[in-house]
């Protein structure tokens, strides 16, 4: 086992420095540091929008939270700026059934965390239908660790009624969309990298809402 000698000098190491990085542009290296941790989160999908019928509900599908990595860079790997990108927000599915889009890519370094999808439409009925929840991210590269984001729920009716117990797909960093309570446009994603809602209702045209965009957490290590 290794040990320290008499008159040995123990240096401590410096408190970190922590940023919460919530709009693409330039990290800047510091002086006298030596690695750098960087959490990515990636953006969370929109939920669906519906298309009204003459009877019945419809709820669209819940949008899927962003995927999200962990890496790890030596003060000797970075560049004295580091372009970094941060994740849209997936947008809302379009009134008239149309499916939420997903969220965008949060990139530091070569290393991503690919965003949630959206989840899909629906057109109201009187009988059952069921509107698929956007998958969470994944497939990204690089970095220590790579953590798929979750699904999003899918918006269901039976027997004409919308079961509206789903939630967008969520994680440490942000909540997804409820679901609505009366008819209505989607509900949008809290905080970071979370799906958006559907939208719920019966004769209308309706919006999905909107997923919540990425984020970056760089905690440099002296």
């Amino acid at each position: 086992m290794t040990g320290y000698n008499a008159g040995d000098t123990i240096f401590a190491p410096g408190d970190p420095d922590v940023q919460i990085l919530t709009a693409s542009g330039n990290w800047t290296r510091p002086n006298g540091f030596r690695g750098l941790w960087v959490l990515g989160k990636a953006g969370g999908g929109g939920g669906g929008g519906i298309t009204g019928a003459a009877s019945g509900q419809s709820e669209g599908g819940y949008g899927g939270s962003g995927e999200m990595f962990l890496a790890f860079f030596r003060e000797d790997q970075l560049n004295a700026l580091e372009a970094f990108t941060i994740g849209a927000a997936g947008t809302a599915g379009a009134a008239g059934g149309g499916t939420g889009g997903q969220g965008g890519t949060t990139t530091f370094k070569g290393v991503t965390a690919i965003g949630g999808l959206g989840g899909g439409g629906m057109t109201s009925t009187a009988g059952a239908g069921i509107a698929v929840g956007g998958n969470g991210g994944t497939g990204g590269v690089g970095g220590v660790a790579h953590f798929a984001g979750e699904k999003g729920a899918n918006g269901r009716v039976f027997a004409g009624i919308a079961a509206l117990i789903g939630l967008g797909g969520s994680g440490p960093y942000g909540s997804g969309a409820r679901p609505r309570t009366a008819a209505g446009s989607g509900n949008s994603a809290d905080l970071y990298g979370a799906g958006g809602g559907g939208a719920f209702g019966t004769t209308g045209n309706l919006a999905g809402g909107a997923g919540s965009q990425g984020f970056i957490l760089a905690r440099t290590v002296y």
